[in-house]
């Protein structure tokens, strides 16, 4: 599942990955390094960030099972206000409400997260 895409630089597009794999998570960056991610991380940055999706916005269909009853799905969302859609990881995790949290911030909080966590 894409969780974010920028155009870099050079004009091409960097796309981050997160993935399940042999039942473990695994982050997946633009250069293709692969970083394995605790799903203790993942709620952490959620949880943080994270807001209750509102009732009116359609909770995404399909997503990945990062747990147990704990899918992440991926929302392109723009409201009134917006001039263009924006990105979103939403966490729906059984008999709970949706939590939502833009994309650029659930990536780069999870990329800090998984560094910090793969040097200690």
């Amino acid at each position: 599942m894409i969780i974010d895409e920028r155009i870099a630089q050079d004009g091409s597009i960097e796309r981050i990955h997160l993935d399940v794999v042999d039942d473990r998570i695994v982050m997946t960056g633009p250069a293709g390094e692969r970083s394995p991610v605790r799903l203790e991380v993942i709620l952490t940055v959620i949880r943080r960030y994270g807001r209750p999706l509102d009732d009116s916005i359609p909770v995404p269909e399909t997503g990945i099972e990062i747990g147990p009853g704990i899918e992440l799905r991926s929302l392109k969302y723009r409201a009134l206000v917006d001039a263009a859609a924006r990105d979103y990881a939403v966490l729906c995790v059984e008999d709970r409400p949706p939590l939502a949290v833009m994309s650029t911030t659930f990536t780069g909080a999870l990329r800090h997260l998984v560094k910090k966590d793969t040097q200690s």
